[in-house]
């Protein structure tokens, strides 16, 4: 009778299968306790800016200086793109667009290597070229989903 599964395995897994159904059920009720949280902060918040608004609005002088800062923003901006579109430097901002995109897409490669490189190494620091040892963290968020 020792060699029957159904007596050696079913009381370990279902302790086992308890507790991580009980964990998590207790984290699914944190992150929804948590969201409840933040979004009322996030509201309250609104409402709070929402007051320092309407009473920089009410202010004369503060619109004044205001509209002269818009003004100035806007000769500023315009500039800018006057100089950044002299023949002379076309091909650095081109240049710096395609760098900027370089980096980003090799950043979301650099994202999946680390990923892929802790998951199967068990490992979460990798020393660089330079000697210098750093760790790979992870950054988890939740966002809404589309319908």
């Amino acid at each position: 009778m020792d060699d029957d599964p159904k007596i050696t395995t079913d009381t370990p897994q279902s302790d086992s299968s308890s507790t991580d159904a009980q964990m998590i059920l207790n984290l699914e009720s944190m992150i929804k306790n948590h969201i409840k949280i933040i979004d009322k902060a996030k509201a309250e918040l609104s409402r709070q800016k929402g007051m320092i608004d309407d009473a920089l609005a009410s202010d004369s002088s503060y619109q004044e200086k205001l509209e002269e800062a818009k003004k100035i923003t806007k000769e500023k901006s315009q500039l800018r793109s006057k100089i950044l579109s002299s023949p002379a430097l076309v091909p650095i901002v081109n240049k710096t667009k395609d760098l900027k995109s370089e980096i980003r897409e090799y950043s979301v490669a650099l994202s999946d290597y680390l990923s892929e490189f802790s998951r199967t190494s068990g490992i979460n620091v990798i020393e660089g070229d330079d000697g210098e040892v750093r760790e790979i963290v992870y950054v988890a968020k939740l966002v809404k989903r589309s319908a």
